[in-house]
């Protein structure tokens, strides 16, 4: 079997990646970069690991609500509920603002 990363979540602490308890997961000292750019990067690392197993709970969900529209299968709906596991996660890396589901009336229309 594969060995387990470090469990998440993950917290940063300038240019370290720490777990929740403070221990050391990772240090981004890359020669020749500035600090401000270790620290970017160990933001990046934080944010993305963090974000892994909700995505996937969110895609795995998708799929499994995934319904073809049309015979060629190029079109599909996916469940509301399935498209608020997206949202969710979107709004909490801030890839997305908050707002209402597409189609809906509190949808705050298009980003």
């Amino acid at each position: 079997t594969a060995t387990k990363h470090t469990k998440t979540p993950w917290v940063q602490n300038g240019r370290f990646v720490l777990t929740g308890a403070g221990e050391i997961v990772a240090e981004c000292d890359a020669p020749r970069t500035a600090n401000e750019v270790d620290e970017a990067n160990a933001a990046f690392i934080v944010k993305s690991a963090n974000a892994h197993e909700p995505l996937v709970s969110a895609a795995r969900s998708a799929h499994r609500s995934a319904v073809p529209l049309d015979d060629e299968g190029t079109s599909f709906s996916i469940s509301r509920n399935a498209m608020s596991k997206i949202t969710a996660v979107l709004v909490k890396m801030d890839q997305v603002k908050s707002r209402g589901l597409p189609g809906t009336r509190n949808d705050g229309g298009a980003q």
